[in-house]
């Protein structure tokens, strides 16, 4: 009797599964591959707050157009070492925003010469909104001089990520 009970059940199931109703749908795959970004810089490009003194404690400014200032009476000296902002180039295949980290040395050289960086166009949150081509981005800002930094000629690298 347990075998017809279980023969009757698998063909119960055989004749359901025979009147199955399979339904499906279909969708599309999509993607789009686009150029990358190129980040680039001139070395030719330097960020130079030209010459000055250091008979006092005070900051050399240079804003986004390379025009230099001096506060709390600090002495610019004007020579053949022309102030200049640096500047590099970002290539972007479409309009995007991106994140840039500029790491700003502690010091320029010796102790006593210490930059704050900016940029233009300005950071928000860390990101800069970029057009479809070429982009230029821009480095400036302040150098705060202390009274007796030792005279010399000085450079110190500094490095900016871009993340996209």
């Amino acid at each position: 009797m347990k075998k017809f009970v279980l023969l009757a059940g698998v063909a119960s199931l055989v004749a359901f599964n025979a009147n199955a109703t399979e339904l499906s749908a279909s969708s599309n795959i999509k993607a789009k591959i686009v150029e990358s970004m190129t980040f680039s810089h001139d070395a030719a490009d330097v960020l130079n707050f030209g010459t000055f003194m250091a008979s006092a404690n005070h900051t050399v400014s240079l804003t986004s157009g390379a025009v230099r200032s001096s506060t709390d009476g600090g002495q610019l000296v004007d020579d053949s070492n022309t102030p200049t902002v640096d500047q590099f180039k970002i290539t972007s295949p479409d309009a995007r925003s991106v994140t840039l980290n500029v790491a700003t040395p502690a010091k320029v050289g010796v102790a006593g010469l210490v930059p704050t960086l900016e940029t233009d166009p300005a950071l928000t949150g860390g990101k800069i909104s970029l057009q479809e081509g070429d982009n230029i981005f821009k480095v400036y800002g302040d150098l705060a001089v202390s009274q007796g930094a030792t005279a010399g000629d000085y450079t110190e690298p500094y490095t900016i990520t871009l993340t996209y």
